[in-house]
């Protein structure tokens, strides 16, 4: 079987292609890293923060009620937020059938 030159030169990787991948590769990896560890930096520091802020809150409060007897405010705290999408979604759950007796409208 007869194959064009062009058509098999769309196939041929260059060693001086490959070499500049690897070393693109290399440096994205690096700046992954890089970033995975400000990110838990930054993670350790607002942790750090909200339980401060909120400490300085029950404080407050407390030397409030001590200083006006009987006056009872409630502490607002700060909580952590999770950005996991919830266990109970499921996406499989879209695209199943529900069946006849679901889908069927009362007509009255």
């Amino acid at each position: 079987m007869f194959v064009s030159k062009p058509f098999l030169e769309l196939f041929a990787i260059n060693w001086s292609t490959v070499d500049s991948l690897r070393t693109k590769v290399a440096e994205l990896q690096g700046k992954n890293e890089l970033l995975e560890r400000e990110l838990t930096a930054i993670r350790v520091n607002s942790d750090w923060m909200r339980m401060r802020v909120n400490q300085l809150e029950i404080e407050r409060s407390a030397l409030l009620e001590k200083a006006y007897p009987g006056l009872h405010i409630p502490t607002p705290e700060i909580a952590r937020v999770s950005n996991k999408v919830r266990e109970a979604f499921d996406l499989a759950s879209m695209f199943e059938d529900t069946g006849d007796e679901e889908r069927m409208v009362p007509t009255s």
